[in-house]
């Protein structure tokens, strides 16, 4: 008899709430509604509204966002958002990084004055630069669409109150193969 199960890399309270009845449909559908943490620096607001130079009222000291130049400036990893999503925003800079300890000391050793208007770490780190002064908390009353987010998005253990981090994407990355050509039973990472 073949072994249907999926087996996922997955946080256990993430764990919990996938309950064990998941099938790769599920799955699928889980990867493609997503969310990862969006994290604001000042300039978000500016650079999205065509303001120049206001601030979306942080009031953690040291995220230091973007000069509010117009350009939205997006700290994010390599290859994440597609192009069209990106014209969305007009005049965007995009600066990559490989790991979320990569972007965490980056962020450190600019002091508080990187420039990045928005950061896309993953969620379970945000605590860890919230409590290094790495980002702002947001001003809610400046995110007019706040209040259309699905509630099983926000309040996540990471960010309980939405502080910090705005629903982006969530997902795991899965992989499929066709059991045709790949013959041999993928038993390790390796």
């Amino acid at each position: 008899m073949a072994d249907d199960r999926i087996r996922i890399l997955a946080p256990r309270a993430s764990a919990q709430r996938l309950g064990t009845d998941l099938t790769r449909r599920r799955l699928l559908g889980l990867g493609a509604t997503g969310l990862a943490g969006l994290v604001v620096g000042p300039g978000l607001l500016a650079a999205c509204g065509g303001d120049d130079g206001g601030s979306a009222g942080g009031t953690s000291g040291g995220g230091g966002g973007g000069g509010g130049n117009g350009t939205l400036n997006l700290f994010t990893w390599a290859e994440y958002h597609s192009q069209e999503l990106l014209d969305v925003f007009g005049n965007v800079t995009v600066t990559v990084y490989s790991s979320n300890e990569e972007a965490i000391a980056k962020l450190q050793a600019a002091g508080g004055t990187s420039g990045f208007d928005v950061i896309i770490p993953t969620g379970t780190y945000i605590p860890q630069m919230a409590a290094d002064g790495l980002v702002q908390t947001l001003d809610k009353d400046r995110l007019a669409n706040f209040g259309n987010i699905d509630p099983i998005y926000l309040g996540q253990e990471w960010d309980p109150g939405n502080d910090y981090t705005v629903p982006k994407d969530w997902g795991s990355t899965c992989w499929i193969y066709d059991s045709s050509v790949l013959t041999e039973p993928l038993a390790t990472w390796q």
